[in-house]
């Protein structure tokens, strides 16, 4: 990927990401920052994954896997 030096070239990449058509699908979010690890995220990627390829659902849904949501501060 290239390196994004400048303000507008900042702006002219998130500009390409918002016009990109969405997929509509559902989206399982899974946060693998320190305490979701420590609380089993991996366990549970493992589990989603397994379970949406052996059930042929990825054209039906979709996993994202994050850094810290930022829940324990809350």
């Amino acid at each position: 990927m290239q390196r994004i030096s400048s303000i507008e070239e900042f702006k002219s990449f998130r500009k390409s990401i918002l016009n990109k058509p969405k997929d509509n699908i559902p989206t399982l979010v899974i946060s693998a920052g320190t305490c979701g690890q420590a609380s089993g995220a991996n366990v549970v990627m493992r589990m989603a994954k397994r379970y949406i390829l052996e059930n042929n659902l990825h054209q039906k849904v979709s996993i994202r896997i994050t850094g810290c949501l930022g829940f324990c501060e809350i």
